[in-house]
């Protein structure tokens, strides 16, 4: 068995720890699938466990589990130790910062993650600027997903900075709040540096009949090397 999907099903707690038992001692599953189980802390602890001992899987889809602040630390620990895991998929996983600080740590010494998907939680700021400093080392990821995950200003001009310095990064989704100038003057400079990036698509709650709103658009698209863009106006 190399493939595996029991997600939208309710095998809650004790069901994620028995799948971390086996995860520690099987060697032939790659792709795992437990999204929207009613896992919370404890069995996403159990997994991140799991995740230091084994050495086949690939693929984990965690996604739309109330794993929070913990769960999200012992995945975070695990990407520290584990060698094999390339796409790892944590949307709508109530994470917070520190939950994403605890990733960012583990992905400054990762060398095998490439896909990254933490949309949909509660990042924030300091969550961003964390992930920001990771991409100023990490050299394996080059997809990565964080849009409506409150960040604003601060954590926009952070990710902007972390792009000057990242080498490997070819798409990258975000969500900010709102666009000011210093952002669009932000995400500019650091497209003027960066030569890997290739996709970029950026979700707002800005009007898009804000001047800030057309410059971003304009700005992307006359990018030479992107080939594709997108400024989406959500809903806050």
């Amino acid at each position: 068995l190399t493939r595996l999907d029991i997600g939208l099903n309710i095998i809650s707690e004790e069901g994620a720890k028995a799948i971390g038992a086996a995860l520690k001692i099987n060697s032939t599953l790659t792709t795992l699938s437990i999204e929207n189980n009613g896992i919370s802390e404890e069995g996403a602890k159990a997994i991140g466990e799991a995740l230091k001992i084994n050495s086949t899987l690939t693929t984990l889809n965690i996604a739309n589990n109330g794993i929070s602040e913990e769960g999200a630390k012992a995945i975070g620990a695990a990407l520290k130790i584990n060698s094999t895991l390339t796409s790892l998929d944590g949307t709508s996983c109530d994470i917070s910062e520190e939950g994403c600080k605890a990733f960012a740590e583990g992905l400054k010494v990762n060398s095998t993650l490439t896909s990254l998907s933490i949309l949909n939680n509660r990042i924030s700021d300091e969550g961003a600027k964390a992930i920001a400093e990771a991409l100023k080392t990490n050299s394996a990821l080059t997809s990565l997903n964080m849009t409506y995950s409150s960040i604003s200003e601060e954590g926009a001009k952070a990710l902007a900075e972390g792009l000057k310095m990242n080498n490997t990064l070819t798409s990258l989704n975000i969500g900010i709040h709102t666009i000011p100038k210093e952002v669009v003057q932000a995400v500019e400079e650091a497209l003027k540096i960066n030569t890997t990036l290739r996709s970029l698509v950026i979700d707002t709650c800005s009007a898009r009949q804000s001047d800030e709103f057309a410059a971003l658009e304009q700005m992307l698209r006359m990018n030479a090397r992107l080939t594709t863009t997108c400024v989406r106006h959500v809903t806050p």
